[in-house]
């Protein structure tokens, strides 16, 4: 009868283990995309901080004073401010940091239905409420204004992503 009773303590401290190796790996899968998250968050930072500093450069050796001034005013308000500089393209920086927001979002909504499916509705907001606060702290760097704009004046009424090369028709207004 002893041997029976030791199996069966040993099955129920397994059974009570298992959510708790469960939460430990669901902790190490967050940790792991917030890691990605932020290390191509720094990467297009990078690049776009390249692309002023090589406008500088540009702007001193032709000696345009104007020019120069603008540029390490907009380098400044991006690097306190997160606000998007005009002076240089800026579309590469938005596609990286939407790319970022989406893989970790992607991260979040498998973590989110898994504890919907086991009955952790708590722990699903939870995870809903971090991500929407990440997703919150960027959004100003992903703004409409950094990709194309258009509007349909007439006839078409179906909206389709812009591709480069791509026929432009003459019924719609681009920016």
């Amino acid at each position: 009868m002893e041997p029976l009773r030791l199996i069966l303590f040993a099955m129920l401290f397994v059974c009570y283990l298992a959510p708790s190796l469960s939460a430990q790996e669901t902790d190490a899968r967050i940790e792991k995309a917030k890691q990605q998250f932020e290390s191509a968050i720094k990467e297009a930072r990078a690049d776009l901080i390249k692309e002023l500093d090589d406008k500088v450069e540009s702007a001193k050796r032709r000696g345009s004073l104007e020019q120069l001034e603008a540029i390490n005013h907009e380098k400044s308000a991006f690097l306190l401010k997160g606000s998007l500089p005009s002076l240089v393209r800026t579309t590469a920086y938005s596609a990286d940091v939407k790319r970022a927001i989406d893989d970790l979002s992607d991260v979040f909504d498998e973590l989110i239905e898994e504890a919907v499916k086991n009955d952790m509705v708590e722990q699903a907001k939870k995870y809903r409420d971090e991500l929407t606060q990440i997703k919150n702290s960027v959004a100003a760097v992903v703004t409409p204004e950094a990709f194309s704009q258009f509007e349909i004046l007439e006839g078409i009424n179906e909206i389709a992503p812009l591709k480069l090369k791509a026929e432009i028709y003459s019924n719609r207004k681009y920016v």
